[in-house]
């Protein structure tokens, strides 16, 4: 009992510790990430929710908030720093699918440290403490993959180098979807993580057994939005219109919630053992 109200303590001085550092340095910010985990807990299967359980300790509201944020947390000690580039991967502008061998040739970026940290997950053998920073980094880098300009091009660094004008202030085109349009128009994030839940459909994958391949599709998937016209502001145009936040506010509520479900998927493949997964560092 006493081992259980220490970590309680211990997440409540962690989460503070989240929300008193600023969400505009992170992809989706807190609460975006946070949903993430909480629609895949909420759609895994019960008993791979008391496997995931028994690793974590619980699967809570608040360790689910602390859980899926805690890569940017930690990406603040000088310790962490070589695990920047893991939350993104850029492409070459004028091409149109991620290539490992040009893109990832290190395999430090989000779509291949997917595929890591879900064989990280998979392997009894390693300490809890381990398995516990393997789904940490899983839940966070599905969210990461689904916000397109983690996929973006790398001649802008993925949109931070466009600056752009939101209700009256500057700001770079990539902290607009990470968090200026989730912090405008939401306060309250278990609020639109059920409002996601309840629209989202059924989910036929979740039937199927997850492929590593499928991580490249969702990289592709993201990076075709940025090839698109939805991700950019139309050209010469620095003010972001209300049609503009509208059409982002649908478009960032459809991907967290396609995050969700597809980390759902790779959960239930890890605990089944539905796909015999590598490790590659």
């Amino acid at each position: 009992m006493r081992a259980i109200a220490m970590k309680k303590l211990f997440l409540i001085f962690l989460t503070s510790l989240l929300v008193s550092i600023s969400a505009n340095s992170y992809s989706w910010g807190r609460d975006g990430h946070a949903i993430v985990g909480k629609i895949a807990i909420d759609r895994i299967a019960p008993q791979t929710r008391d496997w995931l359980a028994e690793i974590l300790g619980d699967t809570s509201n608040q360790t689910l908030y602390f859980s899926c944020n805690w890569p940017d947390i930690v990406r603040e000690q000088d310790q962490y720093d070589p695990t920047r580039p893991f939350h993104y991967v850029n492409l070459p502008r004028g091409v149109r699918h991620y290539n490992a061998e040009r893109d990832c040739a290190d395999g430090r970026c989000v779509t291949e440290k997917i595929k890591y940290f879900a064989a990280r997950l998979q392997q009894s053998e390693l300490p809890k403490v381990e398995r516990i920073k393997a789904f940490n980094w899983l839940c966070h880098l599905l969210g990461d993959l689904h916000q397109p300009l983690h996929a973006g091009f790398k001649d802008d660094r993925g949109g931070n180098d466009v600056k752009v004008k939101f209700h009256g202030a500057s700001i770079r085109l990539h902290q607009l979807w990470d968090t200026g349009v989730i912090r405008r128009r939401y306060s309250r994030w278990l609020a639109l993580a059920s409002q996601l839940q309840a629209k989202a459909q059924p989910d036929k994958a979740l039937e199927l057994p997850w492929q590593l391949s499928s991580v490249e599709g969702w990289t592709n998937e993201s990076h075709q939005l940025v090839l698109g016209d939805k991700i950019y502001p139309p050209k010469g145009r620095v003010k972001i219109s209300k049609a503009f936040e509208q059409q982002a506010d649908l478009l960032i509520k459809q991907r967290l919630s396609t995050a969700g479900l597809r980390l759902a998927t790779i959960l239930t493949a890890v605990h089944t053992g539905q796909v015999e997964l590598t490790q590659r560092p």
